[in-house]
């Protein structure tokens, strides 16, 4: 191996723990917000469900935009990583949810939350119930991404990984 190439696999090496430990940080965050943080504020007897709305919307917007850096840290960790195509695969899917919730549905129900803080009736809707199945899918393919990197190795060929199969059975 050439000091070029030894450079290269040393650097993916490097970048191995990001690959697999950012997508499942993001999960975590997700389920964090989502899924913990966010049902207990209507639990509060102290918060008015208007002002839980009011916290709702600010805390998705914010959220969202995190969200937003968080996809395009992982879009080039995918272009840097380019051995791998499903993972690739799932992360379009990724920034697909992720755009669709901050363009789409994240206005929507800001829209209402707007109408409810204010005391006027909505009528029913599904997008919530989307919004929420988008999560859920959003932190299996997180799951998804972080194992496969975890598993195979962040911008790791298989002739990288028998080199470094090679150098440890030689030590």
């Amino acid at each position: 191996m050439d000091n070029e190439s030894a450079r290269s696999t040393a650097l993916r090496s490097a970048f191995e723990p990001i690959g697999a430990l950012f997508p499942a940080l993001w999960a975590g965050m997700v389920l964090g917000v989502s899924f913990i943080a966010t049902p207990a504020k209507f639990l509060a007897s102290s918060l008015g469900t208007r002002t839980a709305f009011d916290v709702g919307r600010a805390t998705f917007e914010l959220f969202n935009t995190i969200e937003v850096g968080l996809s395009i840290v992982l879009l080039a960790l995918v272009l840097y990583d380019r051995k791998r195509v499903s993972t690739a695969v799932l992360t379009v899917c990724l920034l697909t949810i992720t755009a669709t919730q901050a363009f789409v549905l994240l206005p929507v129900l800001s829209d209402r939350v707007s109408a409810i803080v204010a005391g006027f009736g909505v009528p029913p809707s599904n997008v919530h119930s989307l919004y929420v199945f988008m999560e859920i899918t959003k932190i299996g393919l997180l799951v998804a991404v972080a194992s496969r990197w975890a598993h195979y190795g962040f911008g790791i060929t298989s002739r990288d990984r028998s080199a470094r199969r090679y150098t440890w059975a030689s030590r």
